[in-house]
């Protein structure tokens, strides 16, 4: 079984596509994404601004077909990979839309890819991510980058990473970039931001604030274990 599930799509072009793969099995995860997001565009009167658009499936597709064939018929200025289990701010649209309207205001272009940042809880670890183009394609966080300081006094420590893929991709640069259908589940992102970075991305915009939530437990045991779709 095969289901593409396209919501709030009105016109031809929309600043933001969300796309997110997933599982028959895995709807509870998946509606309580969309179902946040979907709040935060009719809250705010977003049709016109975003897209989403979901493929799920019995198994029968793998994780990096899924991902390929929402690029192809996504229609955003930008467009967003999110597993059906990431989490974001309750502010999150509204953010991303003002921050990129005062950006054109100001230099008239759209950058290769928008940041923000992440905060992370892995295996009861908890830390920010900070996307920074001058980092290593390392797949986890840099910890080389680690400000020990910032445990001592109590605080969330910091990593920084090159952006990843829950950042926002400019759709006219990278929507042609596709991943390899034999990509193993487990690094599909990490092998398709490989070849996103041989386009070697030149303009980038930071929201210096945490944006999405990445929760994970190694074991698969509990709410917030994370599978691959």
């Amino acid at each position: 079984m095969l289901k593409l599930l396209s919501v709030f799509k009105l016109k031809m072009t929309y600043l933001i596509s969300f796309l997110i793969p997933t599982l028959k099995e895995r709807s509870t995860k998946f509606k309580s994404l969309t179902d946040k997001i979907f709040l935060q565009i009719e809250d705010n009167n977003l049709q016109d601004q975003i897209e989403v658009i979901s493929i799920y499936d019995n198994r029968n597709l793998s994780l990096s077909l899924k991902r390929n064939m929402m690029q192809k018929i996504c229609s955003g200025k930008y467009f967003i990979h999110m597993d059906d289990d990431d989490r974001i701010a309750d502010d999150y649209c509204m953010t991303i839309i003002e921050e990129y309207t005062k950006l054109k205001q100001k230099y008239k272009y759209d950058p290769d890819v928008i940041t923000y940042n992440q905060f992370c809880e892995v295996d009861n670890n908890m830390f920010i991510v900070k996307c920074n183009p001058q980092r290593d394609m390392s797949l986890t966080p840099c910890g080389n980058h680690y400000d020990k300081n910032m445990k001592l006094n109590g605080q969330t420590p910091e990593y920084e990473r090159v952006p990843w893929q829950f950042c926002l991709w400019n759709r006219k640069r990278f929507a042609q970039i596709y991943r390899t259908d034999s990509d193993t589940n487990a690094r599909e992102d990490q092998n398709w931001l490989k070849k996103v970075y041989l386009e070697y991305p030149k303009t980038f915009h930071n929201i210096d604030k945490v944006l999405h939530y990445y929760y994970f437990k190694s074991d698969g045991v509990g709410e917030d274990a994370s599978t691959c779709q």
